[in-house]
């Protein structure tokens, strides 16, 4: 019986997937897309190879013209020499998206401004710890795959290595992805000493063989969620902009607070306006409460809504992948580029 459900669930995710993308793991890149990836024309692109800059690996055909594709292993290369601009070091690296109210987009965005850094030439870690996997689903892995999978519980609770819990997505994007045990975790940690601490020991255990590590919470104020924003430099607060998610951003910052008080730490925070619709008058109101109440630590770039975002993640690929002309495409591209520039709000 189990093998014809996982067979029945392979078709029905086929058909709401069709397969004309690769997988984001599959990706190899055109001259168009390093041209948006890093500010490059693309006859200087050209020029570079012909120079022996870099090499392409491999050719795509369409009709008669033959375009050069380049692989992960070449992105590397080109970063060094293309990127000082992205590839530069990141000083606030762990970066923790969060929110105590769910549905608002965060673990979408957390995914492609990932999955989007890593195409730029940033050695990128994922870390997955809401119980729903939602960000390991959008960079990888389907619903019958996830409880193979181990997770940072595994190192929290059974003393495994972090190295042995992280899955290798491409050359330049890891992910330590999550399950359901993730829900167990919160329980097992109550009577341990320091609890809040042990999310943050492998933290800081990883953070050196990274460029940024982006971590995904669930919507609570667990201990799970403390210890992650005590080994974190910045908060990423995501919000939907309708009224409960904007006037529940005092909460948040409440919470921010109260570790402070308790743990000393207050990594600084930055609140990013997603899901925006231009037509909707409770869309503009909310935008001009953030505006007002925390433009300080607003992100430039406000995320629209877009249907293009969400085909992205059923295909594991990122948005500018799936329409690079769509503004979905754009806004992901800037809101990466917004995050990783740290000197602009």
């Amino acid at each position: 019986m189990d093998t014809e459900h996982n067979s029945e669930k392979l078709k029905l995710e086929k058909k709401l997937t069709p397969n004309k993308f690769p997988k984001f793991s599959e990706s190899t890149f055109s001259i168009v897309q390093l041209s948006t990836l890093f500010g490059v024309s693309r006859p200087s692109l050209y020029e570079m190879i012909k120079n022996g800059t870099f090499e392409a690996s491999g050719s795509s055909k369409r009709g008669t013209i033959e375009t050069p594709v380049f692989s992960w292993q070449a992105i590397e290369k080109i970063a060094k020499h293309l990127g000082p601009k992205v590839t530069k070091p990141i000083n606030k690296k762990v970066k923790v998206f969060a929110n105590l109210k769910g549905g608002v987009g965060k673990s979408t965005l957390a995914a492609q401004f990932a999955m989007t850094a890593s195409c730029m030439g940033i050695k990128t870690l994922v870390i997955d710890l809401d119980p729903q996997a939602h960000a390991t689903k959008i960079i990888h892995y389907e619903d019958h795959h996830l409880m193979d999978l181990p997770t940072l519980r595994d190192v929290i609770i059974s003393n495994k290595a972090p190295a042995a819990v992280i899955q290798k997505i491409t050359s330049l994007l890891d992910l330590i992805p999550a399950n359901l045990s993730l829900a167990m975790l919160e329980m097992e940690l109550l009577p341990k000493a320091n609890r809040e601490q042990k999310v943050a020991a492998p933290i800081k255990l990883l953070r050196e063989q990274y460029d940024l590590i982006v971590i995904d919470t669930n919507p609570s104020p667990s201990s799970v969620n403390i210890s992650a924003i005590i080994a974190s430099d910045e908060i990423c607060i995501v919000t939907e902009t309708d009224k409960l998610s904007t006037e529940g951003m005092a909460s948040i910052f409440q919470v921010l607070q109260q570790i402070d008080e308790d743990f000393q730490h207050s990594p600084p925070a930055r609140v990013i306006a997603n899901k925006f619709d231009v037509r909707e008058g409770m869309a503009q109101r909310s935008i001009g409460f953030l505006r007002e109440n925390y433009g300080d630590v607003l992100v430039k770039t406000v995320v629209n809504k877009n249907q293009d975002i969400k085909e992205a993640q059923a295909r594991h690929i990122t948005t500018w992948q799936y329409n690079k002309r769509s503004s979905g495409a754009q806004d992901i591209l800037n809101l990466t580029k917004d995050l990783i520039n740290e000197s602009e709000v």
